[in-house]
């Protein structure tokens, strides 16, 4: 199969980004924090004899010093609680960027066995009348278009076609269950399936998209929608389900054609 995988590289290089500038801001930031807390423990201190010259000259040492931090101990304090604030959330979408890159490399190493006939495309964005998405995972054949979603999503996961959201239910390292909140993916395939299909349509192609969920490392996953996939070698065999020919090699050619163009436009 033939596959397009610099978008998936350019992804990488940006949740790297995310990690060192993460890492870097934590560490200043810490740093900032622990001098300031050091400014405030190790000043002057009054080791001579109480009314001696010396006692007094120890003293208005410590008095001018406290001056001096007056203001720069806070600067220093709050800086580094703002540094680190903002090292931890770099940091933190390394990690939801890298955990999505995960699933759809793992998606796209799985969909490279597809025969030499199918091409992938991976995290196209599409754009029209205002609207705006990203493919995570795209393959075309004149067996048709298939678009999948990928989730890599730990624990259980539970939601209905048309819930507004689902819930994933995860257990800490502590051994208890908790919550979160998620968007419903089928809506979310659903929508990049009418723009895709609104976008060739525009280019006179009128091709019937196939949208699948493609969750990767979950559990399980609790749903009626006949559109979610349990797994990353599920989305791979249902792709190859479809054998009768739905797009002239022209057609597909021309498909490819958009595609590409699509992705030049993330660059």
């Amino acid at each position: 199969m033939n596959t397009n995988k610099y978008s998936l590289e350019s992804r990488r290089e940006q949740a790297n980004l995310y990690k060192t500038w993460g890492m870097i801001l934590l560490v200043i930031g810490f740093g900032l924090f622990l001098y300031a807390g050091a400014k405030m423990i190790f000043e002057p201190q009054i080791t001579a004899g109480l009314g001696t010259s010396e006692w007094h000259d120890q003293f208005n040492a410590m008095q001018s010093y406290r001056q001096s931090m007056e203001h720069v101990i806070p600067i220093f304090a709050v800086g580094g609680i703002i540094v680190a604030g903002i090292g931890d959330v770099l940091w933190k979408k390394y990690k939801t960027i890298s955990a999505g890159l995960y699933g759809e490399e793992l998606v796209s190493y799985t969909l490279n066995s597809l025969p030499a006939e199918y091409t992938s495309y991976n995290n196209i964005p599409l754009e029209k009348d205002g609207k705006r998405t990203e493919i995570d995972t795209l393959v075309v054949s004149k067996y048709g278009i298939f678009l999948g979603e990928v989730k890599n999503y730990k624990g259980r996961i539970v939601g209905n076609e048309n819930d507004s959201t689902w819930t994933q239910i995860k257990t800490s390292s502590a051994g208890e269950s908790y919550e979160n909140t998620i968007k419903n993916p089928v809506k979310q395939a659903k929508f990049q399936t009418y723009l895709l299909s609104s976008i060739l349509k525009d280019q006179g192609l009128h091709c019937y998209v196939n949208p699948y969920v493609v969750f990767t490392g979950s559990e399980s996953v609790n749903t009626d929608s006949g559109i979610v996939l349990r797994s990353e070698n599920e989305f791979h065999n249902t792709i190859l389900t479809y054998h009768d020919t739905r797009i002239s090699n022209e057609d597909l050619e021309k498909i490819r054609g958009v595609i590409r163009c699509l992705q030049k436009s993330e660059s």
